[in-house]
């Protein structure tokens, strides 16, 4: 892992520039999942960008499991 990658996970705690997103297959099984994904991606984008992190999952209460899904 990069030092910014760690510096964002450590942060630990979801903002409206920083989301966590756990691995999500992109099949229909997992329409919500998707959906849910395209509207944190269009919040980012409205809010002059940020940072998505994929494959950390997001604990309750939206801090940050740096545990992967899995």
């Amino acid at each position: 892992m990069n030092d910014d990658l760690l510096q964002l996970i450590s942060a630990s705690t979801e903002t409206t520039s920083l989301d966590f997103k756990g691995p999500t297959l992109f099949d229909k099984a997992h329409q919500t999942e998707i959906a849910e994904l395209l509207k944190d991606l269009t919040a980012l984008a409205n809010r002059d960008g940020g940072d998505l992190v994929i494959g950390v999952a997001p604990a309750p209460a939206g801090l940050c499991s740096s545990r992967p899904y899995g």
